[in-house]
């Protein structure tokens, strides 16, 4: 017999993902969500070719596509906004599809709402507490901190970097680790960034000395999105909390680091005029890799964040869970029995935990580029370096085809 009901805890971008899949495959899924209906995802994303294809065989692609700024390249400047070269992130010849920067709550909206529509069950503050893997049924029964439990014949633990799915199955997996750099982003307007368009060159992004700032498009081409980052030491679950609600911090450290030498005057001026209120700080974390993303039972998998937490520095966090997700749903989908079922999930957890080792040393290399400090010397040295790779090495995909032209059916391919 296969399976009859999933399921998915945490109602983030993967779980409405997956439980579409599971439902073009004739599986029930249920999703229980720790926030309560309405709750907003703050932040935007980039999705890339490898998860948009996913997206569109599901439907989810053409209601969002018009929700972002749409781009094939970044152009990679230095301070003096100076071009060195240009990184595929999506190509419609090259891979399908362009790249999209997007709010996060807009495709996960969008995913929750057809998800409801197509007969899944979402239930809201729902907050996991704990599981017994094979009840009396052979079922797994989980337990909220409100109270109420449910029965399911798999578990999928969808529920973040700080993930109460993984720190049950696996009680002695490492926690997510600091990755010593602070982000500081939002949104300003076009019209106060006091640089011709054929030198901005947005989307573009710029390593400075000892920080990084970049500039993505939004649906609003009077609008620009940017993001910063830069060394700065932990505070800790209680210190990041505060830092959160701390605008006036935000914007000190903003002129900190990006209102001097030598970034541009025009940038400089732009960055003194943000609203304090509209600053956002986000750490950077990474969570160390896990031996499995399945439990020694084989009735909980996890996914996205929760089995492999990334740095947003390869723009690839979102478009794992969503690859996480609909490989997943094939793989439950094609199980006869619980023999089977375990048999195709190892084959899966293998090939997951390869592709993801790949995708997160490619995104820890971008990190630890942000980590160094340079000096003048070493700085027009990586300069000269960049400019170099990217006019006469570069491949035309950038040597990417291996992460965006992902098919997620290849799970189960020989």
């Amino acid at each position: 017999m296969g399976l009859n009901a999933v399921a998915i805890i945490g109602g983030g971008i993967a779980a409405p993902v997956l439980a579409l899949a599971l439902k073009e495959s004739g599986i029930a899924s249920t999703i229980y969500e720790a926030r309560p209906d309405g709750a907003v995802d703050e932040g935007t994303i980039t999705l890339t070719p490898n998860s948009l294809r996913i997206l569109d065989a599901l439907g989810l692609y053409e209601p969002i596509r018009g929700e972002g700024g749409n781009f094939e390249a970044i152009t990679l400047v230095n301070p003096q906004w100076q071009k060195l070269g240009q990184l595929k992130m999506g190509s419609v010849e090259l891979f399908g599809y362009e790249a999209i920067r997007l709010p996060r709550q807009v495709l996960r909206g969008v995913a929750l709402r057809k998800a409801a529509e197509n007969g899944v069950k979402i239930h809201y503050e729902h907050r996991f507490s704990s599981i017994v893997e094979n009840g009396k049924d052979g079922r797994a029964r989980i337990t909220f901190t409100n109270g109420t439990t449910a029965s399911a014949d798999f578990v999928v633990g969808a529920d973040g970097f700080f993930s109460a799915v993984r720190k049950e199955i696996f009680p002695d997996a490492a926690p997510p680790e600091y990755m010593g750099h602070l982000n500081l982003s939002g949104r300003v307007e076009r019209k106060e960034l006091d640089i011709p368009e054929d030198e901005f060159k947005c989307p573009c992004s710029s390593f400075g000395p000892d920080s990084f700032f970049a500039f993505m498009p939004t649906k609003d081409s009077t609008k620009v999105n940017y993001l910063s980052s830069f060394n700065f030491a932990d505070l800790g679950k209680e210190g990041w909390k505060e830092m959160s609600m701390q605008p006036a911090e935000h914007r000190r450290l903003m002129e900190e680091h990006f209102c001097r030498d030598p970034w541009p005057q025009w940038l400089q001026t732009a960055l003194r005029k943000l609203p304090d209120d509209e600053i956002r700080s986000w750490p950077y974390y990474v969570l160390p890799f896990l031996s499995t993303y399945i439990s020694p039972s084989g009735k909980v998998a996890l996914i996205g964040d929760a089995a492999h937490g990334q740095p947003p520095t390869g723009a690839q966090g979102a478009n794992s869970a969503i690859e996480d997700a609909r490989s997943l749903a094939l793989v439950l989908s094609r199980s006869a029995s619980a023999e089977n079922q375990l048999e195709l999930l190892k084959r899966w957890d293998n090939y997951r935990r390869q592709r993801m080792e790949k995708v997160v040393s490619n995104t820890l290399k971008n990190t630890a580029m942000l980590k160094r400090t340079y000096g003048p010397w070493m700085q027009v040295a990586r300069e000269w370096m960049m400019w170099g790779l990217f006019t006469y090495f570069m491949p035309e995909d950038s040597g990417l085809q291996w992460l965006y032209g992902y098919r997620w059916e290849s799970v189960l391919e020989d």
